[in-house]
């Protein structure tokens, strides 16, 4: 057992890595975030298969924060793995929203 590998930290935005991206690019202006922003960026851009596609705890919500950082820190690598990611979601999604006018 010990010499196994810890798990992956989690990349959820509500608990995890997502959520320190986006905390810190709240406030990316103060010095002291640079570091812990951009090692969570290239943790969100690894490939990693998310458990669900939610927007809170799911692949949803990393693509969002990457979309976000991509946009506001003038980084279009950011937003084309987001991009990629939610046509991924959405080719693998089985279901469709349906609405009743009445």
């Amino acid at each position: 057992m010990r010499n196994q590998k810890p798990p992956p930290a989690p990349n959820q935005w509500c608990h995890g890595t997502a959520g320190i991206a986006l905390a810190r690019l709240l406030c990316r202006e103060d010095p002291r975030t640079t570091h812990d922003l951009a090692r969570s960026l290239e943790q969100l851009k690894a490939p990693r298969t998310a458990l669900f596609d939610d927007l809170c705890c799911g692949a949803m919500g990393q693509i969002f924060v990457l979309d976000q950082a991509g946009r506001l820190l003038g980084r279009d690598d950011l937003c084309q793995v987001a991009r990629r990611r939610a046509r991924g979601c959405a080719l693998q999604t089985h279901w469709s929203w349906t609405s009743s006018v009445g």
